[in-house]
């Protein structure tokens, strides 16, 4: 899903690396308190109140549980820090307060490239990493920013920034 109303940061630690971070919006809150009428209007159109109370309750577990499974995947934050002497890492901070990090050496990185996917109404343009074992044959892609599918504009400002930061990729 593409989403356009996150916040991009560039914190530049000079020939030491470089932080991108993208924040994510909070919960719309006020979008779950107008759907409540919607949800109380469908229950009244199929007679929930007539129902017995075991359906009801299985009714509302089900609910809550599929908003605490939308809390728990509501992204925060995801960074990508550059370091030039060591490698990249990769960060995603989640809403309950978890964390993701994953690091990987700067002699396992062959490239950062933009790259596109066709999807069936749109073009979605986003960052990867062309992973390289020693023997310096391609060996995997790992996209960047996989939560937020930042513009492509943001994209290029991002990969232009590393390119001049690491004249040694690609």
């Amino acid at each position: 899903m593409l989403r356009h109303d996150i916040r991009f940061a560039h914190k530049n630690y000079g020939r030491q690396g470089s932080e991108f971070v993208i924040e994510h919006p909070q919960l719309h809150i006020f979008r779950m308190l107008y759907s409540t009428p919607l949800v109380t209007f469908v229950a009244y159109l199929l007679n929930l109140s007539e129902w017995d109370e075991s359906s009801l309750y299985i009714v509302f577990v089900i609910l809550l549980c599929l908003f605490v499974i939308k809390l728990y995947r509501k992204v925060l934050t995801e960074s990508v820090l550059f370091l030039t002497a060591m490698g990249v890492q990769i960060e995603t901070r989640f809403l309950l307060g978890y964390c993701t990090t994953r690091f990987i050496d700067m002699a396992n990185i062959k490239d950062i490239v933009i790259l596109e996917a066709v999807n069936m109404h749109h073009i979605i343009f986003y960052l990867a990493l062309l992973l390289q074992k020693k023997e310096k044959q391609l060996t995997g892609v790992l996209p960047l920013f996989t939560h937020s599918w930042p513009k492509l504009s943001i994209l290029q400002t991002l990969c232009e920034t590393v390119h001049n930061k690491f004249p040694n990729l690609g």
